[in-house]
């Protein structure tokens, strides 16, 4: 993968959450009281400066709350140790007697629990079910009952233990409306259905105040679903921007959130996932926090799929998470699988990942083996899953994978608009032109399917997709109007499904033989392709003639 070797030079390190950030910009009087040590006037302003609005400058504000003095500033103190990984203050919190010291805790035992069995922490009222629940699940992967536990919290009214708290109704109100919507958003996005997960991230985006950090991670998880369905991959990253501003998240929330988005940041193409497995990695270890730190790991393999030695780095992994919970040991095996090309370790990955509700490794495993042996039962369950997910294009799975699975689909007699949209995102004409072709020619392929078939050869406008649709203009039913359609409104680009596919890859910075080894062609083959595409778009060279046919796509 080449990239911008700059790229990264403003993006966050681990050293950047916790260093001091100041107050500018918290509210005067929270600060003065403060400063003054008058601390009932404390007590009311201190919700002014939330976490969410303020991130690291409310926590590090908070850990100058006295204890001793009041059990109420006493949690807040504590809520903030725990959210920068102070867990050496932390105790002194829980000591000091707060309003809820088995709060404090319970999430100090979930987040140090080790890899082979879960906190012993035993809720007795709705929330701690609920708060127990969330970081329980989170750390361990446990996406489907995540997803079950925060469909169950949308009916729950928190609102007396939020006054008892010293917490404004108003703005508690509205921080929960934003908090619920966003953790089902994202559980639903790695767990569930995209589509529902858009609405939900879209709808988060003006839900609560105005430069919440949640806010900030509904756009990221509505680019990132965008892209896993289909759309661009180069989405607008909002969480490092912001993670490198004073009221960024805590580094707590930021690994959490991080890790949870981790594939669709796998889905780009530039170095962004590097960093999130380096950021995770670095948080996780100062912390010392198994759960967090294993899967922090796992994405650091990810991050290195390409490296010869990934076979000994998955093995690693699956030896140190082999008593951890199914969601943990779920994406090892995807790995593994990966540097094994093993039918049965996908299997086992997709089996695990089923218990565990990670429905998109299982998209993903499903996606390898319908790529590497069609069978029927495999196509079968795949297709179910993509229509069921609306992912259309699986995280670690490269596009020729990704291509194959898409013409594996179709040989084994599927029809349906699923296997023309996988093809599309995997940007390999050749697969794109077959795919469509098969589908058109079959007379059992229903309207839509047709439809969208017709609809993926003219955004190809290639020399043979071109002269399908104009034989299929002849017609006279629906498919001949919507191909005419295509054909009077096209704009070609007189070059082969072959040579857009080498200038694509060209364009992202492969040489020619990386080209070749991806192609299964030589490079001199590699090399003919490109200088006839340079000479039908008119380009002194590659980097010309992909900016052309972009132009032409664009169009």
């Amino acid at each position: 993968m080449k990239t911008d070797p700059h790229a990264e030079a403003n993006w966050p390190t681990a050293d950047d959450l916790w260093a001091p950030v100041g107050v500018a910009g918290v509210p005067p009087e929270l600060v003065e009281a403060i400063d003054r040590a008058d601390w009932p006037r404390v007590k009311e302003l201190i919700g002014l400066a939330g976490l969410g609005l303020f991130g690291r400058q409310s926590t590090q504000l908070r850990a100058r709350l006295p204890l001793g003095v009041d059990p109420i500033l006493a949690h807040y103190r504590g809520w903030s140790a725990f959210m920068s990984g102070n867990l050496d203050d932390l105790e002194q919190c829980i000591a000091a007697h707060p309003v809820d010291a088995k709060e404090l805790r319970g999430l100090r035992d979930i987040l140090l629990a080790p890899l082979d069995r879960d906190a012993k922490v035993t809720p007795t009222n709705d929330l701690e079910r609920f708060m127990f629940g969330a970081w329980e699940y989170g750390q361990g992967a446990m996406t489907g009952r995540y997803r079950r536990l925060m469909r169950a919290m949308l009916g729950w009214r928190s609102d007396p233990l939020a006054l008892e708290r010293g917490v404004s109704p108003s703005r508690h109100a509205r921080f929960r409306r934003l908090q619920d919507a966003l953790l089902l958003g994202v559980q639903e996005s790695i767990g569930g259905r995209l589509d529902v997960a858009a609405t939900i991230a879209h709808e988060a985006r003006t839900l609560g105040e105005e430069g919440d950090n949640l806010r900030v991670i509904a756009t990221e998880v509505e680019g990132g679903v965008i892209a896993a369905r289909g759309g661009p991959m180069d989405w607008q990253l909002a969480i490092p921007a912001r993670l490198a501003t004073p009221r960024g998240m805590t580094p707590v929330d930021a690994s959490n959130y991080l890790l949870t988005l981790a594939p669709f940041y796998a889905l780009r193409t530039d170095e962004s996932l590097r960093w999130l497995a380096r950021l995770t990695s670095d948080i996780a270890g100062r912390i010392g926090a198994p759960r967090m730190l294993l899967r922090a790991e796992t994405w650091s393999v990810a991050a290195q799929r390409d490296a010869p030695d990934l076979r000994a780095q998955t093995s690693t992994l699956l030896i140190k998470a082999r008593r951890a919970s199914v969601g943990l040991r779920a994406l090892p095996l995807l790995l593994d699988a990966i540097a094994t090309q093993r039918l049965d370790r996908f299997a086992e990955a997709e089996a695990t990942a089923r218990r565990a509700g990670a429905l998109w490794i299982q998209v993903s495993a499903l996606t390898w083996m319908a790529a590497l042996n069609p069978e029927a039962h495999t196509t079968r369950w795949l297709q179910r899953m993509l229509r069921v997910s609306g992912w259309r294009r699986p995280a670690l799975v490269p596009p020729e994978i990704a291509g194959d699975a898409a013409l594996g689909l179709t040989n084994a007699g599927v029809r349906h608009v699923t296997a023309i949209e996988v093809a599309r995102a995997s940007s390999r004409p050749n697969v794109v032109y077959e795919v469509a072709r098969r589908h058109i020619e079959d007379a059992r392929t229903p309207s839509d399917a047709s439809v969208a078939a017709i609809d993926a050869l003219a955004g190809l406008g290639t020399t043979h997709a071109r002269e399908l649709l104009h034989r299929l203009a002849r017609r006279t039913d629906a498919l001949g109007r919507a191909a005419t359609q295509h054909v009077a409104q096209g704009h070609p680009t007189s070059l082969s499904e072959r040579e857009v596919e080498v200038l694509d890859l060209a364009a992202h910075g492969l040489t020619n033989k990386e080209i070749g080894e991806k192609l299964g062609l030589s490079q001199h083959t590699i090399a003919r392709h490109l200088a006839n595409a340079r000479a039908k778009l008119g380009a002194a060279n590659r980097a010309e003639a992909a900016a052309r046919l972009g132009n032409i796509n664009r169009r």
